[in-house]
């Protein structure tokens, strides 16, 4: 998911230029691009102690209660520098069983956004739609993509 979140990223963002880091050689970093990493454990060890420029989800708040939804939002306002650019692209899914057995439709839209953020862009998800356009793929779901700035007025 990690490959789609930076296509997806880097088509919004045609002059920033995204790469993989591999956590086991890092001695290659250069200023002039930003990096995406997808196993760097000695990360995981700080992160409630660092701030973050960029937080992605690809399809996973789909699969949450709406609890467990609200408290990584809640953590992801705590945890993102001003500014920070908040990437999400989840699946509409009606019917979706809670852990309280009751359902709900999961619609990525009324996810709790502040209204203090900055939208670049909302609506259906570009990469899935160029999928389905190029490959004759029709998805069973639709699919949603928030991109915005956070924290525009906090302090850090």
């Amino acid at each position: 998911m990690i490959a789609i979140s930076a296509y997806s990223t880097s088509r919004f963002f045609k002059f920033e230029k995204i790469e993989f880091l591999d956590t086991y050689n890092k001695s290659n970093l250069n200023s002039e691009s930003s990096y995406l990493s997808a196993g760097d454990l000695d990360f995981f060890d700080n992160m409630y102690t660092r701030k973050f420029d960029l937080i992605l989800n690809t399809h996973s708040f789909q699969e949450m209660d709406n609890s467990v939804v609200r408290s990584y939002f809640e953590l992801i306002y705590q945890q993102a520098n001003k500014n920070c650019l908040f990437f999400q692209s989840n699946w509409y899914q009606s019917k979706m069983s809670q852990l309280d057995g009751s359902f709900i439709d999961n619609n990525p839209e009324d996810y709790p956004y502040r209204g203090s953020d900055e939208i670049i862009f909302e609506g259906e998800d570009p990469f899935t739609h160029y999928l389905s356009s190029k490959l004759s793929y029709k998805p069973t779901r639709r699919s949603f993509t928030s991109i915005r700035y956070i924290n525009l007025n906090t302090v850090t």
